[in-house]
């Protein structure tokens, strides 16, 4: 926040009032983390974008167990063939 009023040559309340201005007139999307002071600027993805992406990664995280479901059945019936002679 002060490196953002520091830019702007304001104080930091000025440069705050003046970024909560411009985030709800819909300009520019950002968050203010006060008790650090952090400014995160990002833009706002659209429902669909979020929820490809998070049907994405489900995909990716039921791959992986399908695939380790695989590899410990196959060490069971090695172990099975093991134990067995």
């Amino acid at each position: 926040m002060s490196r953002f009023a520091g830019l702007l040559d304001l104080e930091v309340l000025a440069a705050e009032a003046i970024l909560a201005k411009l985030v709800s007139s819909r300009m520019i999307h950002a968050k203010i983390d006060r008790p650090l002071g952090i400014i995160y600027f990002a833009m706002i993805k659209p429902a669909d974008e979020v929820l490809n992406s998070w049907s994405s990664k489900v995909d990716s995280l039921l791959s992986l167990m399908v695939k380790t479901n695989h590899l410990i059945s196959k060490e069971e019936m090695l172990l099975n063939i093991v134990q067995k002679q």
